[in-house]
């Protein structure tokens, strides 16, 4: 996940629902606080390398089986878009992992979990995507748009949810963590709410486009 991403959207934030100014975090220069992001950079590495033996935190569930290209091409049009929902739903269910896996996190006290945690989670989002991506590809050679487009579009929304989600995670642990509330700046309420929403905002999206999909299945009588 894009660690300095995450900070640009926690310091963009409005710092209320109407105004639409930016919050007054402190931090004129983004410069100015580079030496503290990097310290937070370091620590992501060096608990990546240093897992924590805490049986609180469990591994990332489910595993996903991987098709190669040529396996894709060889199935019908219908099974692969049967494949990319139960890809969605994985997705899905990561999100729920990733957030009840911070919850432990912040409630047991132990922050460094989350690193290799969000390592493993970001891997799994990563394959995910991939063999979605592989899905649209094939769909697309098909000149079936009504699927391929769609899917697309899903992939560029699950991209902004996660560095929304990512952002919101980082938000709740500076509390934990010293470091992070020195360059995420203060909270409102306000604040937390405008994560919330956007969160919400790209799941209606992704769902609205899920249900197209849906719809074009159910029309969709091609073998092929």
């Amino acid at each position: 996940m894009e660690f300095q991403k995450c900070l640009e959207i926690l310091n963009s934030r409005p710092t209320s629902a109407t105004d639409g100014s930016n919050i007054d975090t402190g931090i004129s220069d983004p410069m100015i606080n580079s030496d503290a992001t990097m310290n937070i950079v370091r620590i992501e590495q060096e608990n990546l390398c240093s897992v924590s033996t805490s049986n609180n935190i469990q591994t990332v569930p489910e595993h996903i089986s991987s098709f190669t290209l040529d396996e894709l091409q060889s199935m019908k049009s219908i099974a692969l878009v049967y494949k990319f929902r139960s890809l969605q739903e994985m997705r899905i269910n990561t999100y729920q992992y990733f957030n009840n896996a911070l919850d432990d996190i912040i409630q047991y006290n132990i922050p460094d979990r989350y690193p290799p945690m969000c390592a493993d989670v970001t891997n799994r989002f990563v394959s995910i995507s991939m063999q979605i991506n592989c899905i649209r590809d094939v769909l697309q050679d098909r000149r079936l748009t009504e699927f391929s487009h769609n899917i697309t579009l899903i992939q560029g929304h699950e991209k902004d949810k996660l560095m929304y989600v990512a952002a919101q995670h980082l938000d709740q642990l500076q509390d934990a963590v010293s470091e992070l509330s020195s360059i995420t700046g203060g909270k409102t309420n306000n604040q937390v709410a405008y994560l919330k929403n956007k969160i919400k905002e790209t799941e209606v999206l992704i769902s609205d486009y899920m249900e197209d999909i849906n719809c074009s299945l159910a029309d969709f009588t091609g073998g092929d």
